[in-house]
């Protein structure tokens, strides 16, 4: 996400070093079919969210051709056709879609039924569809999308700062989601722009909504003048009309996508061309109101680009880039081809420091590397998705060790594997017993500094121990650690926030499928640690046959261990057991100084 919890808590710290979305309610069971009928379940059985996605019916090409009123934030009409396989005889089959209007729906040209119940649109066939037949649905609609407004400067520092360390109603710590960033669909101030993980896409057009069901797009985007859009893929058309002061821009992502990972962004756009390497094409969009100081975060991408492809393989699509939204998001996401990040408010400053400008390009890094590790190559399962974040947090250390030096790289190896020390206890059952309250909160304090750039405010410092009855912070030695951790939850700190003992790196739960320690960071020392383990030329042989492999696909741990198995020669399911499903905190292999002395906080 990677719109995710480590990238949104970085643009965080740079903002506060400078001067949350609600989540998306899930597709929900869908109307019954009549008794005898063959008919799509309304989820595809993701054990983490059973309901996301449908089966029945494996969908090969989108085509969205969508009018857009920019400044309304609205969709004036939009037609989706979806050309997809019947893996079943169904006369009924469901989509995942949400809160627009319905105008028509045709199977194959006829008219169809359909009935709706909360996410889920069941459509019946005028005739059934059998085993292996091709089928196109198009669906008409219209309407507000349901998602999130897009914040400002003014509500951006009210969940910073008021958020944290505040008092009386805002003095609660920021509420972070883990099953979900932004809802899809993001609009105001002249803007649209689409950003939301795992879920989202069912905003704004009907979808097979899970990544095991992977298809190409055809997106046909419609706006007024003067506004601009772009979109994941080639531009392929461009079309005026001056009757009407609308452009019409056609974009073509003929590389498998899952749904998430569609994006457009629409408003008042500076866009630039660059060239990658094998004059691969790059597309970097602004808005207007994206400061000088910010458009350097994309001037070594070509030289990152290249980079990658030496240790990680082949750039796996037809074009890379960016686009910045004018609004401060908090997050970034890595959109195919087109990763999605937020503004930075500036307060008039048109340059960065040194430390925000590092981090903003280890935030690139980490969406650049995303285009292999969970677009390219995407989960099966969300249980897995260490897999996209872990890999892509090791890839800005490679980024890292390329630019700065082995030396830099180690120090923030410790720096990781220090914290993951100090935290470790709190999600060890072993070790949180010989805790108290009093440990957990400056626990929390470590964590709030690290990842907020700020501690916690003396108001809910107070709220922690009142809620535990204790008269002073003394008395917090004498109530355990699972006291403490049950009184965070109470005042609404997420476990994602500060991860509790029910925390795997390799099965999170959908709560914590973007916490930063356990996910990101624990899952970029797995791999340092299989580094070690095997050494470099293997390691790297791993990675490129791992996106050679599922390149265009979905895979799993399982298949990640294999592979790793099978190209190093040796028996490695014990140590990713280590790593990945147990509480305690492995040694790292020799090779790697796990001193923290000087070592610098790791962006993203």
């Amino acid at each position: 996400m990677t719109g995710h919890f480590c990238t949104r808590l970085l643009v965080a710290s740079i903002v506060a070093s400078l001067l949350a979305a609600p989540a998306l309610a899930l597709a929900q069971d869908a109307t019954p079919v009549a008794a005898g009928c063959t008919a799509g379940s309304s989820g595809i059985g993701d054990p983490y969210y059973p309901l996301l996605g449908n089966s029945g019916y494996d969908v090969q090409h989108y085509t969205l051709d969508l009018d857009l009123d920019v400044a309304g934030g609205t969709i004036v009409t939009g037609q989706t056709t979806i050309e997809a396989v019947a893996l079943l005889d169904l006369c009924a089959f469901n989509l995942d879609f949400l809160g627009l209007a319905i105008d028509t729906v045709t199977v194959d040209g006829e008219s169809a039924g359909f009935s709706r119940r909360g996410g889920e649109l069941t459509i019946d066939p005028a005739a059934p569809l059998a085993t292996g037949q091709p089928f196109t649905v198009a669906i008409g609609y219209h309407g507000k999308p349901l998602g999130n407004e897009a914040p400002t400067v003014g509500t951006l520092l009210l969940e910073i700062f008021g958020g944290i360390a505040g008092t009386g109603a805002e003095r609660k710590p920021v509420r972070v989601e883990g099953e979900q960033y932004g809802s899809g669909w993001w609009s105001g101030n002249e803007m649209i722009f689409i950003a939301g993980e795992p879920a989202g896409a069912e905003t704004w057009f009907p979808v097979n909504g899970h990544p095991a069901d992977k298809a190409t797009y055809t997106l046909r985007l419609t706006v007024p003048q003067p506004y601009a859009v772009v979109a994941n893929g080639i531009l392929i058309e461009t079309i005026t009309t001056e009757t009407d002061q609308k452009t019409t821009t056609v974009w073509e992502s003929r590389d498998p996508m899952a749904s998430y990972l569609v994006t457009l962004h629409a408003g008042r756009l500076d866009v630039e061309l660059r060239e990658g390497p094998r004059g691969l094409p790059i597309r970097i969009a602004f808005a207007e109101s994206i400061s000088p100081g910010q458009r350097v975060m994309f001037d070594r991408l070509p030289e990152l680009l290249t980079y990658y492809e030496s240790v990680l393989g082949p750039y796996p699509f037809e074009s890379a880039g960016g686009t910045v939204v004018g609004a401060p998001i908090l997050f970034a996401l890595e959109t195919q081809t087109l990763p999605i990040y937020g503004e930075l408010p500036l307060m008039g400053a048109q340059s960065l420091n040194a430390e925000d400008r590092a981090a903003l390009e280890a935030l690139v890094a980490h969406e650049t590397a995303h285009q292999w590790f969970g677009d390219a190559v995407s989960v099966l399962r969300w249980q897995d998705i260490w897999l996209n974040e872990g890999f892509a947090t090791y890839a800005q250390l490679l980024w890292l060790e390329h630019t700065e030096g082995v030396i830099a790289r180690n120090h923030q190896i410790a720096r990781l594997y220090a914290f993951q020390a100090a935290l470790n206890p709190f999600q060890d059952p072993v070790q949180l017993a010989t805790l108290t309250a009093g440990d957990v909160i400056a626990g929390y304090q470590q964590f709030s500094q690290r990842f907020l750039g700020s501690g916690v405010g003396e108001g809910f410092l107070r709220d922690y121990q009142n809620g535990l009855g204790a008269a002073s912070a003394a008395d917090l030695e004498n109530i355990s650690g699972e006291d403490g951790l049950a009184q965070l939850a109470a005042l609404g700190v997420a476990e994602a926030q500060f991860p509790g003992i029910a925390v795997r790196t390799g099965d999170p739960g959908a709560t914590n499928l973007f916490s930063p320690t356990n996910v990101y960071e624990r899952g970029a020392l797995t791999l340092h640690a299989l580094r070690l383990t095997v050494g470099d030329e293997t390691f790297f042989a791993i990675l490129r046959a791992w996106t050679e492999r599922f390149r265009n696909g979905n895979a799993t741990t399982e298949d990640f261990v294999v592979l790793a198995e099978e190209i190093s020669g040796e028996q490695l399911a014990a140590f990713f057991a280590a790593w990945l499903d147990e509480a305690a905190l492995p040694p790292l292999p020799p090779g790697q100084d796990t001193n923290a002395a000087s070592a610098t906080p790791i962006a993203g």
